[in-house]
């Protein structure tokens, strides 16, 4: 369980070395004012700058179930093959987003792997709660 865990932490550091990267070109580049960074309000960021920043956010929206699933399922010494499986696909799942947020950004195109990792979610805690509780 601990590889899929790690898999996210890696895209969460990726996004936010990426989100840097975008920053910097906005402001030594495209001219954004760096107050920008202080409330939010001065200035208009460039695109590609708002779509690694909101990737970045959105990573630590519903990863979070995914790790405290993970370290429920360690703890209680549940980890099995579904469980794996299921984390591993939510991974994956995040790769797709991730890839298609901070490239075209279809919404169409990133709201499929998106909602497929909502449902691997579910049902990696309803496989977690069953193994506990059955």
């Amino acid at each position: 369980m601990l590889l899929p865990l790690a898999a996210q932490v890696l895209l969460t550091a990726y996004a936010a070395v990426v989100m840097r990267n975008r920053r910097l070109h906005a402001v030594m580049v495209e001219g954004l004012d760096p107050l920008y960074f202080k409330t939010k309000q001065q200035g208009e960021p460039p695109r590609g700058m708002k779509q690694a920043d909101d990737l970045f956010e959105n990573l630590f929206e519903t990863p979070v179930i995914l790790f405290a699933g993970g370290l429920a399922a360690m703890t209680l010494d549940l980890v099995d093959e579904v469980l794996l499986g299921l984390a591993s696909l939510y991974i994956v799942c995040r790769v797709l987003h991730a890839r298609e947020m901070l490239g075209k950004n279809s919404i169409r195109k990133r709201f499929k792997p998106w909602v497929v990792s909502l449902f691997t979610l579910a049902a990696m805690w309803l496989w977690l709660t069953a193994q506990a509780f059955l």
